[in-house]
């Protein structure tokens, strides 16, 4: 792998923003590490490849920083998966490597980078002899290796901004597209229920499956009927349909079903109406804030989504329910662990 320094050109730089409003650690006076991935040489915004087992491709990335600060930066390749409700998502360092990320001579290594700075890499995949024919991804990702730190009253926040690119290998031959769809769960956040399907492709090709879910009480009146849009689920893996509720649904039992299909290979399935229980929610014991110490959190890391038909407004909406999980998480072990205080 060689690396070349140069001035930043194009990149696509996402991260997770804090948007939790008064409750909303307030990041420090300087900004947080922002990176960015782009192919070198290529038309669109990640890697799309065709390559017969054997074969070998080779390739160059720019990572380039558009910080106001210096930055050490860590790139390394990561298996990729399908992320809830379908989208590319790369695996954290120090994951184990499998599948196609094994293709990429891409070793893992630490630099620095200035502001408005920005190096190229060069790298190869190669596609084993004896791989079978059908769609493959894997992930290529940057980071900042020192966490960004924010403190706000007693709440300190480590941030690590990430960006991954996209791998896609087209292997030659017999295509066969196949989607399955399994069991059907319930979950709650604070007043909203959720409804999650496993969904699983089993053939050799990417899917974008679309259709619509319904959900039924124990008379069998419809309680929702509404759309299920999915972005990418890559070949081979299993991921989840989950979608939010009005309301939290009250005690009792449901059924739901759910009918997807993609649209370009016509690979298809549907349930029927699967039941489930919404059990009586235990009631939380209050805890002032008085009594609450200074805790630290790190907030989870959100890959750039790139190759992927996901609009930024929604990688927001993402970063906000993971850190507000981080942060009802946070309050809810602070709440047991005051009340088997008293």
């Amino acid at each position: 792998m060689k690396i070349q320094a140069r001035t930043p050109t194009r990149a696509l730089v996402l991260g997770a923003s804090l948007a939790l409003g008064a409750a909303a650690p307030a990041l420090a006076e300087h900004e947080a590490p922002r990176l960015g991935l782009t192919p070198v040489g290529e038309n669109g915004s990640f890697f799309d490849l065709r390559l017969e087992p054997g074969e070998t491709a080779s390739l160059r990335l720019e990572l380039a920083s558009f910080g106001d600060e210096d930055v050490h930066a860590r790139t390394y390749a990561a298996d990729a998966y399908s992320l809830i409700n379908g989208g590319f998502g790369a695996r954290l360092f120090g994951d184990p490597a499998s599948g196609a990320a094994t293709w990429l001579d891409y070793p893992g290594q630490e630099f620095p980078l200035s502001p408005e700075d920005a190096a190229v890499v060069a790298f190869s995949v190669t596609v084993p002899v004896g791989t079978l024919p059908g769609d493959y991804i894997a992930g290529i990702v940057a980071e900042n290796v020192t966490p960004y730190r924010g403190q706000s009253g007693s709440v300190a926040v480590e941030q690590v901004n990430r960006v991954a690119l996209a791998v896609t290998i087209n292997v030659p031959g017999r295509r066969t597209a196949s989607l399955e769809i399994g069991a059907v769960s319930h979950h709650v956040a604070p007043d909203v229920s959720f409804l999650a399907f496993e969904v699983g492709n089993v053939g050799n090709v990417h899917l974008k499956p679309r259709g619509s879910y319904t959900l039924r009480d124990a008379t069998g009146t419809t309680v929702v009927e509404a759309a299920a849009v999915m972005d990418s689920v890559y070949a081979g893996s299993e991921t989840l349909f989950e979608t939010p509720l009005a309301n939290a649904l009250p005690p009792g039992g449901y059924c739901a079903e759910l009918a997807l299909k993609d649209e370009e290979t016509g690979a298809a399935d549907a349930t029927d109406c699967l039941p489930f229980m919404v059990e009586e929610a235990a009631q939380p014991s209050d805890v002032s804030d008085a009594n609450l110490e200074a805790t630290p959190i790190v907030q989870p890391a959100i890959d750039a989504i790139i190759g992927n038909a996901l609009p930024i407004g929604f990688l927001g909406v993402v970063a906000l329910a993971v850190l507000g999980a981080a942060w009802l998480v946070w309050i809810r072990q602070r709440r047991r662990r005051s009340h088997q205080a008293a």
